[in-house]
């Protein structure tokens, strides 16, 4: 028991490399044998160097996840500010769309008379009942395009 101890806390120890100036390894009269930071006083003993700890790997492992980390923040910025001016672009559009329909239902409302041109260059004029069916969808884009905050 004492002895997995012992090799635990040398272990331990060495693996930590707080040992400055290493470890020793002696055996006893009863031939057990035994690690310290100190050399005992009258057995002989051996100095055990605790392996230098490989930071190599471990440094170049660090940087690697780190590059990928930021290239993972990199791509979220990017996609971010994409979308952005994406919807951006949208509620400018959909601003245009709705102050052309604005427009266009105000001149419908205001107009007694709306016509439909022709292919041919004349005009046909709508009556009352097509003029209330376009001021309708007229009135229909409006909602569907603006929102209440929208000037006029």
């Amino acid at each position: 028991m004492i002895n997995r101890w012992v090799a635990a806390v040398t272990i331990s120890l060495a693996a930590h490399g707080s040992l400055g100036e290493g470890i020793y390894k002696w055996t006893d009269a009863q031939g057990r044998v035994h690690f310290g930071d100190r050399p005992p006083g009258e057995a002989s003993s051996t100095t055990i160097a605790p392996p230098a700890p490989s930071t190599a790997p471990a440094e170049a492992e660090r940087a690697a996840r780190q590059q990928r980390l930021l290239d993972m923040y990199r791509d979220e910025r990017l996609e971010k500010a994409e979308r952005e001016a994406k919807q951006k672009a949208d509620e400018e559009d959909r601003r245009r769309r709705c102050a052309h329909a604005r427009d266009r239902l105000d001149r419908y409302e205001r107009s007694p008379r709306i016509y439909d041109p022709q292919p041919n260059g004349e005009r046909r004029y709508l009556s009352d009942g097509e003029r209330d069916a376009e001021i309708r969808t007229a009135r229909n884009e409006v909602a569907r395009l603006c929102k209440p905050g929208d000037r006029r």
